[in-house]
């Protein structure tokens, strides 16, 4: 059996732990190790007085057809109006039949890219 330890938590360590295990038929012992103590690495969300937060600036985006998917069948992208989407009156692209992130945790949010770097 092969023992494969991956640093960090993020989205690369665990998309590189879930390739790994996913076809495996147990002949990886695959750890991961994270400082921080929870998944996501600066992409993640966080609850606080029931308001949905983001830690660190960060927005997914790929010009990959096969990564969008990828991350698409772990999260699916919201098909109905964010809280704070209503509150503000800010139209998305929704999908089709997507999760309501009213109603659901496992839902990718549809952001607008707010920073721009120049060179």
């Amino acid at each position: 059996m092969k023992k494969i330890i991956i640093i960090g938590a993020g989205p690369a360590g665990l998309t590189a732990a879930y390739e790994l295990l996913k076809d495996a038929k147990g002949d990886m012992d695959v750890t991961i190790l994270e400082e921080s103590g929870t998944l996501g690495g600066i992409s993640q969300t966080v609850h606080y007085q029931g308001n949905r937060m983001d830690i660190g600036g960060h927005r997914f985006f790929s010009k990959n057809d096969t990564v969008m998917q990828w991350w698409s069948n772990l999260m699916p992208v919201q098909g109905k109006p964010a809280y704070d989407d209503k509150k503000l009156g800010r139209e998305k692209p929704l999908e089709p039949g997507g999760p309501d992130p009213d109603c659901e945790q496992n839902v990718m949010l549809v952001r607008d890219r707010v920073s721009r770097i120049y060179y």
